[in-house]
């Protein structure tokens, strides 16, 4: 019986890649290396998509020493994927490793991270150099650790850890209002004498917004409110808002402020390409000339030449 001749696949570059320019192609391909691989900027340690995400190894097709070889989709996919990390990271934040189903249960209602290919889960804290996101009876805890010990700190104020039986959580301002009455009694307002401050906390963006006081808490809302429902016409504006976080003292929100406005610009500037529609430069044409008319297809291109008439 003659043996079957192994199929070596496409060996050159993907059509879609010949229509970048070299400089586009490098970018790309550095772009690329660091978002799967990590990399290290200020002193913060970015994790890999590989890491973070199932699917992106060798073996499933994204070879990084070959690129050039991914199909248009393939390469969206991978872009799509950094993307997603760089929304996560671009805040302070630890990785969480889950170990068992419970865990990995606990981890995606914590973060709100509910990606069937995600292997770790990245969590919001309020200063990565002395917090820590571990496990504790199969929940979420985040940890400082103080000279004399380890310190559990309850830095989140959810929404629906206060709905009442019947209810749902709120998307309407009015019942932000009532919610956030009654979470204000478990709200501390003061710690060792100073001002304890508070952000919205939204499940895809995490903490958003300025800092403000206990007693500021409703001018937040109503800011919030103003900015980005100011006609009424949206009802479930409030959707993304799931409660508040803590941020700590006067002097801890401050440093958590510059440190959240820091990372945005880092990110900023480590992000070589623009994510979704590419805006690339159009196609070489064709060198090949014929009777003082070149051809009219691009540079490459498969099948006869064709001249204007």
């Amino acid at each position: 019986m003659a043996k079957k001749k192994k199929k070596l696949g496409a060996l050159g570059p993907a059509a879609h890649w010949l229509d970048l320019s070299i400089a586009e192609r490098a970018k790309t391909k550095a772009y690329i290396k660091a978002g799967f691989k990590g990399f290290e900027y200020d002193g913060i340690k970015i994790p890999g998509a590989r890491r973070i995400f199932k699917g992106l190894d060798a073996r499933d097709g994204y070879d990084l020493t070959h690129i050039e070889r991914w199909s248009a989709a393939r390469l969206a996919k991978a872009r799509e994927r950094i993307q997603t990390l760089n929304t996560l990271t671009s805040r302070p934040f630890r990785v969480l490793i889950p170990r068992t189903t419970a865990q990995r249960k606990a981890a995606k209602t914590f973060t709100g991270q509910n990606f069937s290919y995600q292997k770790e889960y990245i969590v919001t804290v309020q200063d990565p150099k002395k917090d820590v996101a571990v496990f504790r009876n199969n929940q979420v805890t985040i940890e400082r650790t103080y000279p004399l010990g380890s310190k559990s700190i309850k830095q989140r104020y959810l929404f629906e850890n206060y709905l009442e039986p019947g209810e749902s959580t709120p998307i309407t301002f009015t019942q932000m209002i009532m919610f956030t009455k009654r979470m204000l009694d478990d709200m501390p307002e003061r710690y060792r004498g100073q001002w304890v401050y508070y952000t919205l906390l939204t499940r895809q963006y995490g903490p958003i917004g300025e800092s403000s006081p206990k007693k500021d808490i409703m001018d937040v809302l109503s800011r919030y409110h103003t900015r980005y429902d100011p006609g009424g016409q949206h009802e479930g504006f409030a959707e993304q808002v799931i409660g508040f976080n803590m941020v700590g003292t006067y002097t801890s929100a401050a440093a958590y402020q510059i440190m959240r406005e820091n990372q945005k610009a880092s990110r900023r500037k480590m992000k070589k390409l623009r994510f979704g529609k590419m805006v690339t430069r159009p196609p070489e044409r064709c060198n090949i000339w014929k009777d003082g008319k070149q051809c009219v297809k691009s540079l490459h291109h498969q099948g006869r030449h064709q001249f204007k008439s």
